[in-house]
């Protein structure tokens, strides 16, 4: 009878931490498939980006005798571009609102992507700049912009070098292991046969 309670008794205190454990367990994976995702969702607008700016510079090269207006090349970006449509769409709207300020802070905000804010600035001097001129400021975009990918690239392919290379480093000390092991208990076999 004493061992039913006892069986009891720690089913019911096990429950709760074996509850509280998985819990714990799916906080954790959410964690990753979020960071992951994050980090998925980060690589897709940065690509968003460059075609925006790839865009803008066409077009005023196309029409770099005349002049374009800032709600011209708006329209253009959200015709073009899927992930960034709607914040294309609420910028737009906010510049025929005529706040200007508010509508250009939109693309930082909702872009989580550092070259989002230059590109905002650039934005923002549309009505202001010749064509000829964004076709220069979106040259010097795409070059920062590619230098901060090759530089990310670069870092991620030295990551992926370092454990490769952790990865042969280990597999080549297991295999010396392994043969230490060997030599020393074959000698200890024959040692034990020869005392026995």
């Amino acid at each position: 009878m004493k061992w039913r309670r006892y069986i009891f008794w720690r089913k019911k205190r096990l429950e709760p931490a074996a509850a509280k454990h998985d819990g714990h367990m799916r906080k954790q994976i959410r964690e990753m498939v979020q960071k992951n995702l994050y980090f998925l969702q980060q690589d897709r607008m940065e690509r968003e980006l460059f075609h925006s700016c790839v865009l803008l510079k066409n077009l005023a090269l196309i029409h770099q005798e005349l002049p374009m207006t800032a709600d011209f090349l708006l329209e253009q970006l959200m015709d073009a571009g899927r992930p960034l449509r709607n914040v294309y769409a609420d910028i737009l709207s906010l510049y025929r609102r005529g706040e200007q300020d508010a509508a250009f802070r939109i693309l930082p905000q909702r872009v989580p992507v550092k070259a989002a804010t230059d590109f905002a600035r650039i934005l923002s001097k549309l009505d202001c700049i010749e064509p000829s001129e964004l076709v220069m400021q979106m040259d010097g975009f795409e070059e920062t912009f590619s230098a901060e990918r090759k530089t990310k690239a670069m870092a991620r392919a030295e990551r992926k070098s370092l454990v490769t290379t952790l990865t042969s480093t280990a597999t080549v000390f297991v295999v010396l292991l392994n043969f230490t092991v060997v030599v020393i208990f074959l000698d200890t076999l024959q040692i034990l046969g020869q005392l026995f």
